[in-house]
C-alpha cells in the first residue's frame, strides 16, 4: 500500500490550479502528455471536487502551445460549464 504522506508528483499542480482557476506549466514537448494526464488524474482523485461539483458544473480547460523546440507551455483552466467564467477558490 502507498504510503498517504508522501506528496504525488502533480498534487502542487493542482492545489494551485483549484486555488487560482489557472496555472501554466513550461514544459519539455516530450513530456506535454505525461503531465496532461497526471494532472488530470489528480482532479479525478479528489473526492471533495468532485463531491462539490456533483452535477458536472465545471471542467479543466487544457491549451498547449509549443513555444520552440525545447519548451511547450501548458495552461490549465477550471471553467464553468454555464457562463464559462473560471472557477476561483474551490477546495480551500
Amino acid at each position: 500500500m502507498a504510503d498517504p504522506t508522501k506528496l504525488r508528483r502533480y498534487s502542487p499542480v493542482w492545489k494551485v490550479i483549484k486555488a487560482k482557476g489557472t496555472c501554466t506549466l513550461a514544459v519539455h514537448p516530450a513530456a506535454v502528455r505525461r503531465v496532461k494526464k497526471g494532472v488530470i488524474q489528480e482532479k479525478d482523485k479528489d473526492k471533495g471536487f468532485k463531491f462539490i461539483n456533483e452535477y458536472d458544473k465545471a471542467f479543466l480547460k487544457i491549451t498547449v502551445i509549443q513555444v520552440d523546440i525545447s519548451t511547450a507551455h501548458i495552461t490549465f483552466e477550471l471553467k464553468q460549464r454555464i457562463g464559462l467564467e473560471p472557477l476561483i477558490g474551490i477546495g480551500e
